[in-house]
């Protein structure tokens, strides 16, 4: 069995809200239950995609289409509310929020890797994500206590999405219950000798505002397992380098602050997909 994380493609439909006091409702989607309390917001299209089966929106929300609605409610409704949206700013695109509101407390604290805020000391990520078995079998999506605005999914979920041939999801693999301590270990190393080869080989180091300018004239930009570089599809898109070898890349609304401090080097392009 394997746990995957969601995050939305490049290439999806992207959604935005139409009011400034819906700014930053998203802040709100970290599974409490809202539906009591919730008043639809309404919606416009910022960017049109290519996949619009899970249309983006913002860090821990769920758009469903109506497709993906038909294949996966019945899965989910027992681990998420369904929430209205307006969509008279859509032109007929008919969607639904979805709130996933099954927070499961399932960590395996002694092996997992945290990875801390500098400056608040609070969780922001794992290094290293390791899970119980019977806290996750039977809870195809769910969030976790630590990191709650981060959304998981299990092989039910994924096989679904993949059966119904939907789009618009990405699925990185951050945990299978056949992973051995040596396995994880060699996992590890492959990525830090990864990382280790980027670093050996940058030229000249510059700011992220000049690295952004390169960027928008055509170049890729690696700072350590970060890269930027421009889509023809979309605008300048960030990724971050997977354990696999592989980027996962989005198209950022605003750029997380500690990309801003970082040096940057330019590296060649990767090939994604339009």
């Amino acid at each position: 069995m394997k746990v995957w994380k969601l995050w939305n493609s490049a290439r999806s439909l992207l959604l935005n809200v139409c009011s400034d006091k819906d700014t930053h409702f998203h802040e709100r989607f970290k599974g409490e239950p809202l539906s009591s309390c919730y008043e639809p917001i309404q919606l416009k299209v910022q960017r049109v995609g290519t996949e619009e089966d899970f249309p983006n929106l913002s860090s821990g929300t769920l758009l469903f289409s109506k497709r993906a609605q038909a294949a996966l409610r019945a899965l989910v409704t027992p681990y998420a509310e369904f929430l209205e949206v307006n969509g008279s700013e859509l032109a007929g695109i008919e969607v639904e929020l979805i709130n996933v509101t099954n927070v499961v407390d399932a960590l395996d604290h002694d092996r997992t890797e945290f990875k801390y805020d500098a400056c608040t000391g609070t969780v922001s990520g794992f290094n290293r994500l390791q899970l119980q078995l019977d806290k996750v079998v039977h809870n195809p999506i769910f969030r976790l206590p630590e990191k709650p605005a981060d959304l998981y999914v299990t092989d039910a979920f994924r096989d679904l999405v993949i059966k119904h041939e939907l789009k618009g999801l990405i699925f990185e693999e951050v945990w299978s219950s056949e992973d051995t301590v040596d396995m994880e270990q060699a996992r590890q190393q492959q990525y830090e000798d990864r990382l280790a080869i980027i670093e050996r080989n940058k030229g000249e180091e510059l700011s992220f505002q000049e690295a952004l300018a390169l960027v928008e004239a055509d170049k890729a930009m690696a700072s350590g397992k970060w890269k930027l570089q421009a889509h023809p599809a979309t605008n300048v898109i960030l990724g971050e380098l997977m354990p696999d070898g592989d980027y996962e890349w989005i198209e950022p609304m605003v750029y997380p602050p500690m990309l801003l401090e970082l040096h940057w080097h330019e590296v060649g392009r990767s090939e994604i997909a339009e």
